[in-house]
């Protein structure tokens, strides 16, 4: 995790710095609290810089930097709080849902048989039953 003040230089500097914004969001989830207490305090400050990121999320088209700062920062201590994270969490997908749809666009899809077309598939079960690890 990445110290607040170091965040606050790179920020101050860059604003729009991806992994800091992101780096900003997750230091509000220490590792360990000091208090009760203070868990409510940091899952109110996590929300409120995670918002905070979104404006900039919702803006970007493709952005490489906010997927590398989405990469470089997970939530992961949340989980440790004991409380129920689907909000927090659902906020946080919707945004890496739209950093990684915008910079990983779906493929083309095959346009679908015509009529009367026969139907092509493939299947990789025999050759995989005779693959071995290891070989």
């Amino acid at each position: 995790m990445k110290r607040p003040s170091v965040i606050g230089t790179v920020l101050s500097l860059s604003p729009d710095h991806a992994d800091a914004r992101f780096g900003r969001c997750m230091a509000q989830l220490p590792i360990i609290y000091q208090n009760v207490g203070e868990i409510a305090e940091r899952r109110a400050a996590y929300e409120e810089r995670l918002r905070g990121v979104m404006p900039g999320v919702r803006a970007a088209r493709g952005s490489s930097s906010l997927a590398k700062g989405w990469a470089q920062n997970q939530p992961f201590f949340l989980a440790y709080q004991g409380q129920n994270d689907r909000d927090l969490q659902a906020l946080y997908g919707s945004a890496v849902c739209k950093i990684m749809s915008e910079r990983y666009p779906a493929p083309a899809m095959a346009p679908p048989a015509r009529i009367g077309e026969p139907v092509r598939w493939g299947s990789s079960a025999s050759i995989s039953a005779t693959i071995r690890c290891g070989s």
